[in-house]
């Protein structure tokens, strides 16, 4: 399935860009605000260390010392990334132990005694460093300067372990919130998936309109659908009667002209037109039976809910074709489940069997059978009716599918039995196979949508 295909798809992945956007950007803005307030935080940590460093100063004469050790010890291991100094001038009168034979080079500072602390950055002898220094001037006039320095290695350590612990902790919000757009999304088309269950139902001819429990937001379509349906069905029961009248009016017309043919027949002169009346009235009424049949099968066909009871069908077919061949030699017999449905209108479908099996009993010496199995692969019903007859040759099984062809012109008909069977079953979506039958005559084999009920 393309994902242009699926809206559910389009959905997650349009949530997806939008989730990796919106965390990108989080990522890259708390990063940035951490940052600056972690180095705030050190040059406040540097003026608090810079201010103890100058009270500890003591002075003689030229001579710095402190008082008392620092207060933090890292400014007592070597190349600690921890560093202070004390200059005087342009010399550096006493250094940190950290600092060893190093010194913090400085740039130039306009002297601003009893200010707050400048701060700098500098290279230092492990790196680049955060520095603050205060000024104060001695007794001489000459400029004493106080420095503290930290590493930005230190700041950038504190960054970058923040980070990772941030990318961790968005990268599980950003699936926690792309699994919450997928529930959403999932919950959101959830009655488009109810709706198409209640159309496969529908075109099933389990039911003969859209039902369910629907959002107010898709009722109004399933209310639409379910008009549009009983619409078609009113216009179908029209066509229907319209196409009856039709056959009545016409069958009554050429019923007139045929009796009127056949007067004719008695005078001699006129029995060779009367003899081209009939046929040409023959023809006339079998075309008709053909093209009503067809329209209504056509409409019908493209009618969803549309559904007949196999066994019931048959059955029903059968005990009508056992009281009309009360006299018949021929046994019928049925092999049909009970629970197969066909996806026919009933009309339509008892129509397609009576053809056939009227067809079987004209050619059958003693037995005709009717079978029907589902196709589990296909979704289809096959449908068998065989007789014991003479049968056909293959050269004849496309002939007799034709509209008006027969294979057999010594025998009475019209010619469309078989014609109009495969051309209805065509219409539902079917096949028409003519085949050899077990017991030597012919087995018409038919594929039609259906099921399982």
């Amino acid at each position: 399935m393309k994902s242009s295909s699926s809206l559910r798809i389009r959905l997650i992945l349009a949530a997806l860009i939008w989730v990796a956007a919106g965390m990108a950007a989080a990522y890259f803005l708390l990063s940035s605000i951490f940052r600056y307030h972690a180095e705030t935080q050190f040059y406040h940590e540097l003026d608090v260390h810079v201010e103890e460093l100058q009270g500890l100063a003591s002075w003689e004469d030229r001579d710095v010392s402190l008082v008392s050790p620092f207060s933090d010890p890292r400014y007592d291991v070597p190349r600690s990334g921890y560093y202070w100094q004390i200059q005087r001038g342009e010399d550096v009168a006493l250094r940190s132990p950290s600092l060893g034979k190093s010194a913090l080079i400085m740039p130039e500072d306009r002297p601003e005694v009893g200010v707050q602390p400048h701060r700098h950055r500098v290279e230092g002898p492990t790196g680049t460093a955060f520095v603050a220094e205060r000024l104060e001037r001695a007794g001489d006039g000459e400029v004493l300067r106080f420095i503290v320095g930290t590493d930005k290695r230190e700041l950038d350590a504190m960054v970058s372990s923040f980070n990772r612990i941030l990318m961790l902790a968005l990268a599980g919000l950003g699936i926690l919130l792309l699994a919450a757009a997928a529930g959403l999304v999932s919950l959101g088309l959830a009655p488009f998936g109810r709706l198409a269950k209640s159309l496969r139902q529908l075109r099933a001819g389990e039911t003969m309109s859209v039902e369910g429990d629907f959002p107010r937001e898709v009722r109004p379509l399933v209310d639409e659908l379910n008009a549009l349906l009983e619409t078609g069905r009113e216009n179908l029961k029209q066509a229907r009667v319209q196409a009856g009248n039709l056959a009545h009016g016409l069958r009554g017309s050429l019923s007139v002209i045929a009796d009127e043919a056949g007067q004719l027949a008695e005078t001699p002169t006129c029995q060779t037109a009367s003899s081209t009346i009939l046929e040409e009235t023959r023809r006339m009424q079998r075309h008709i039976e053909h093209h009503i049949a067809r329209a209504r099968a056509a409409a019908v066909a493209r009618m969803p809910g549309v559904r007949t009871p196999l066994a019931e069908a048959v059955q029903a077919l059968a005990a009508a074709m056992r009281r009309i061949n009360a006299n018949s030699s021929v046994t019928l017999t049925l092999d049909v489940p009970e629970n197969l449905y066909v996806a026919c209108d009933p009309q339509d479908f008892s129509e397609i069997l009576g053809n056939l099996v009227e067809n079987a009993y004209r050619y059958a010496r003693r037995s005709v059978h009717v079978s029907a199995r589902f196709d589990e692969d296909g979704e289809m019903i096959s449908l068998r009716v065989e007789d014991d007859g003479p049968g056909l040759p293959i050269e004849a099984h496309q002939v007799v599918l034709q509209p008006g062809a027969r294979w057999d012109e010594a025998r009475s008909g019209s010619g469309l039995g078989l014609a109009i069977v495969n051309e209805m079953v065509s219409l539902y979506g079917g096949q028409t196979k003519l085949e050899d039958a077990s017991q030597g005559g012919l087995r018409v084999h038919l594929l039609l949508p259906g099921g399982k009920a």
